[in-house]
């Protein structure tokens, strides 16, 4: 997998939730944003389809 690192500012409480939680499922702070990017895209992906579809039947 190709990759790029990035930089980004995060609030100090919502770091600690996501290390928290990253620390539980054993997963590094790049791999939990990575999953977490990936759902939100998907979720995305399925709103928009949902939309569409919807739209086709008015």
């Amino acid at each position: 997998m190709d990759t790029q690192m990035i930089n980004f500012s995060i609030p100090t409480t919502l770091l600690r939730q996501m290390d928290r939680l990253a620390k539980e499922q054993s997963k590094t702070r790049s791999e939990f944003i990575r999953e977490a990017i990936r759902q939100y895209l998907y979720k995305r992906q399925e709103q928009r389809q949902n939309i569409a579809s919807i739209q086709k039947g008015i």
